[in-house]
């Protein structure tokens, strides 16, 4: 049984496209549960919709008050639904027929390899689509110029590769996600640095869904190999260093919520990154060089290098 948890918020023009490529996937066993975070047009209508229609397969919540994100709607979500496997699903994309099917025949070849008590998360590609399902990309991994071999922790810790709308986890992983951290720059990325230090990773280069892109979009696609997105990142300094900051506050968080289960070098490689805002520039430097803390790509290097 797998348990889709789709967080929903002023979703009234996108949510049923979304339920609807949910109905049609060429697996079947699955149960959707939506948590609304107190939406002000008719996204609970649809909901209740869909929930009369199809009463043992899609069920609906919704928050006391507004959360003010996405992340925290997730991780109320996945501390209330444990399966055998959970998928999570935004309110506003397009599921191609084969996305369950594509990502749990992943998930059994993992399960195979390194056995059914191991925590093992199953990632996607996505293709990126305008409001109407027009193509913009077909591959957002390219237009992010992503790389999902980048899945140690000490790449982690600094950079994201996952897009949690893509995303499988099965229960052992799910079951170490016991509680919502105080801090974390979103759940995507909590949920990717948990799979890598206490199981596996497998990233695909199959775009299993339609990334819609829209203007209430809370995290959209951006093409980082366009000059104008780089000239702007290089004039919005600040935005880079705060951005590198949450990434030490988020660290720490993790450090807090996952020391007693961690290795003695994972706990001194979150402490080693922890620790660069108090160190010197060339200090800095150095452990950058030494632990491998870089992200990707030239430019997100020498933005890190110059804003440390």
């Amino acid at each position: 049984m797998i348990s889709i948890l789709v967080a929903t918020y002023n979703g009234e023009n996108y949510i049923a496209d979304q339920l609807e490529s949910l109905l049609n996937q060429t697996y079947q066993n699955f149960k959707v549960f939506v948590r609304d975070d107190c939406s002000t047009d008719n996204t609970l209508q649809v909901l209740e919709r869909y929930h009369m229609q199809y009463p043992n397969k899609i069920y609906f919540s919704k928050s006391d008050s507004n959360s003010g994100s996405a992340k925290h709607t997730f991780f109320t979500l996945m501390l209330q639904h444990k399966d055998d496997f959970v998928m999570l699903c935004d309110q506003d994309d397009v599921w191609k027929p084969n996305k369950i099917e594509i990502s749990l025949c992943e998930m059994n070849r993992m399960r195979n390899q390194y056995g059914a008590d191991t925590p093992i998360l199953v990632h996607t590609d996505l293709t990126v689509v305008d409001e109407n399902l027009s193509l913009i990309n077909p591959s957002y991994k390219k237009m992010l110029d992503a790389d999902y071999s980048r899945k140690k922790l000490n790449h982690l810790l600094s950079q994201n590769i996952l897009t949690g709308c893509t995303s499988m986890l099965n229960l052992p992983l799910a079951n170490l996600i016991n509680k919502e951290p105080e801090f974390c720059i979103m759940h995507d990325w909590w949920i990717i640095m948990v799979a890598s230090c206490f199981g596996y990773i497998s990233g695909l280069d199959k775009q299993t869904m339609y990334y819609r892109q829209h203007k209430n979009n809370s995290v959209g696609a951006v093409n980082v190999k366009d000059i104008k997105y780089q000239i702007s990142k290089a004039l919005h300094s600040d935005d880079i260093r705060t951005a590198l900051n949450d990434t030490y506050i988020q660290a720490q968080n993790f450090l807090d919520v996952y020391q007693d289960k961690l290795s003695t070098e994972q706990v001194e490689l979150i402490e080693n990154y922890i620790s660069i805002p108090n160190l010197s520039k060339i200090e800095k430097i150095e452990l950058l060089i030494r632990k491998d803390f870089f992200k990707n790509t030239l430019s997100r290097k020498v933005a890190q290098l110059l804003y440390i």
